[in-house]
């Protein structure tokens, strides 16, 4: 049966309640539609996808398995049943029961990380097959949690290793599908009171005054006040509001990098809601007269080397300035040039989205100064200055926002 509506389709795993159904309700009021798995009672997700749309045309409850061989396969073409399905959010998960390492037992082990991690490798890997090739966009954000980085010793080590893998699962596909147009994120919750957490736990928390738990609803809303745009992209930037606090640390949520350049070693870095490789807009300025093969040798390198730093091979917006000597002046010497600028001269500016370390910038200008070299462009005669901004200061075809 073809669909009815034209909202584009987010599946969301273990989404019948706590983050998961905060999500669920976040993507649905934001214009998605929704399918949602659940190993919880019926009765809890009928409630659910009734509240949010009772005819099931645009929010609709599967229960899964996501452990199953086949569970991947099965969920896409369930989701595909709605309609064009854009994003994927890998939220189910579970902690095993509290103590020490000594006290896990195999098949706890196992099933922390047949849910936490084999379940979303699967679920990106079918995502990656179906979505390859098309042009829409496309969005993976898997939930993480605080625990990767804090480790919850003597707690849950083995779901704070499940999370940890899961982050550096992020880091590979976000650079290896960024070409594609699929975006890949994680969120990192701080606790949050849900069901996944032990009573126990709880009380541990609270004794070491790490500060009250987020309740669910929190997620709701970005971090920093609510966004215009919701849904998917509340997810992106980081659901989870800054009250939130990790297991003995008074942090907010960490979000994490869209797509993390090579330079960062396979980090999961702490990122603000801005942060991506992609989005370059480049405008060099030079005195007039250039020709068109100068220009051209010059646009080649500089592309080349934001594609080599990660930015996808079609985001590609490039200008020239060309001047008169009298409307574009410069220093021949400053601040230490081994030989005067001349007429060849060239200002670079780069104005992409903020996030970017020092070390990710050395490394593009020596790549970039490489490639005009071997383009016969003196480097010499190079200035290139950095511009950053935000996501949501791009807009797109007819006004879209569409990354805010």
């Amino acid at each position: 049966m073809s669909p009815s509506h034209t909202r584009p389709v987010a599946i969301v795993t273990g989404g019948s309640h706590g983050i998961g159904r905060c999500i669920v309700e976040r993507l649905h009021a934001g214009g998605h539609a929704v399918l949602f798995t659940h190993s919880s009672p019926d009765a809890e997700a009928a409630a659910l996808q009734a509240a949010l749309d009772p005819s099931a045309r645009s929010c609709r409850a599967l229960r899964l398995d996501v452990t199953a061989a086949d569970a991947a396969p099965r969920l896409f073409d369930a989701a595909e049943a709605l309609g064009p399905v854009a994003a994927l959010v890998n939220n189910a998960g579970v902690t095993g029961r509290l103590g020490p390492i000594e006290a896990l037992d195999d098949a706890d082990l196992e099933r922390i990380l047949a849910v936490n991690l084999a379940a979303p490798v699967r679920l990106c890997r079918e995502a990656a097959r179906r979505w390859r090739g098309r042009q829409a966009r496309s969005d993976i954000v898997n939930i993480s949690s605080v625990a990767a980085r804090t480790g919850s010793p003597g707690e849950y080590v083995a779901y704070a290793a499940s999370k940890a893998a899961l982050e550096a699962l992020t880091v590979g596909l976000a650079r290896e599908l960024a070409p594609h147009r699929i975006h890949v994120n994680a969120v990192a919750p701080g606790t949050i009171d849900t069901t996944i957490h032990h009573p126990r736990a709880r009380r541990r928390t609270r004794a070491r005054g790490a500060g009250r738990r987020a309740h669910p609803d929190a997620a709701s809303r970005p971090a920093g006040g609510s966004r215009r745009g919701g849904g998917l992209a509340a997810v992106r930037a980081g659901v989870l509001r800054d009250r939130q606090r990790a297991c003995g640390h008074r942090r907010p949520v960490a979000r994490r990098s869209a797509v993390p350049p090579p330079e960062h070693g396979g980090r999961m870095l702490p990122a603000s809601p801005t942060r991506s490789t992609a989005m370059p807009l480049v405008t060099a300025t030079v005195r007039k007269p250039k020709s068109a093969e100068f220009k051209t040798r010059l646009l080649d390198a500089v592309h080349a080397a934001l594609v080599a730093s990660g930015v996808p091979e079609t985001d590609r917006f490039q200008r020239v300035l060309e001047l008169e000597a009298a409307d574009f002046r410069y220093d021949p010497s400053y601040p230490d040039l081994s030989s005067p600028r001349g007429e060849d001269f060239v200002l670079i500016e780069i104005l992409w989205s903020a996030g970017r370390s020092v070390k990710v910038k050395k490394k593009l200008l020596a790549d970039l100064m490489q490639r005009l070299e071997a383009q016969g462009l003196d480097p010499e005669q190079v200035m290139v200055c950095f511009k950053e901004t935000t996501w949501e200061n791009w807009a797109f075809a007819g006004g879209r926002l569409i990354h805010a």
